[in-house]
């Protein structure tokens, strides 16, 4: 987690400045009622955003343990391969939910008080976002199979961040939140 913090306040950074241009362009707009959490604009900015900081973000997390002497000394130390890669895992995903979520849970919470927007609030409208924020997760693990596979680019590394395309795309076309949850899940 501490060799990833300054990506991820960059990510945070680059988040809320985002979040605060969707922000500025619904209050210049004076006849907009409808609700900025539906917009399509603030929808593929975090579909973007989600899916650009987990690949980053995973592919850094296990770049940095490339040269093959560290890795002899990683993996010879008392802790399983699978107690490091959970620890990886647990350390970058707890990063990407900070940096998506913080961000994302204060836009939320402007839309959801009253008087800020001149349009109702439900639950429901979170389900897109959610999905999309879900979704990212998939890049992050597309980022380190990428890394950790010793082949050539354009075969087999880049076939994760394939399938989380494909992912992203069929989440993007469902009409359910569950039906989203189920192809991230196969994902």
């Amino acid at each position: 987690m501490r060799e990833n913090v300054r990506v991820a306040a960059l990510g945070l950074v680059i988040h809320t400045l985002m979040l605060l241009s969707q922000y500025r362009d619904y209050v210049a707009s004076p006849t907009n009622m409808s609700q900025p959490l539906a917009d399509p604009g603030i929808l593929w900015s975090t579909a973007w955003f989600c899916g650009i900081f987990g690949a980053v973000l995973g592919w850094l997390q296990v770049h940095n343990e490339r040269h093959p002497d560290l890795w002899a000394f990683l993996i010879h130390r008392p802790i399983t391969r699978t107690g490091i890669f959970l620890g990886k895992v647990t350390a970058g995903l707890g990063l990407y939910a900070l940096v998506v979520g913080l961000p994302l849970l204060g836009f939320i919470v402007w839309a959801r008080l009253p008087g800020h927007v001149a349009a109702p609030f439900e639950l429901a409208m979170l389900r897109p976002v959610a999905a999309y924020v879900l979704a990212g997760a998939l890049y992050y693990f597309a980022g380190m199979l990428g890394d950790l596979r010793q082949a050539r680019w354009y075969a087999s590394r880049v076939l994760g961040v394939g399938v989380a395309v494909v992912v992203s795309l069929l989440v993007s076309a469902s009409p359910e939140f569950w039906q989203s949850l189920i192809i991230i899940l196969v994902g």
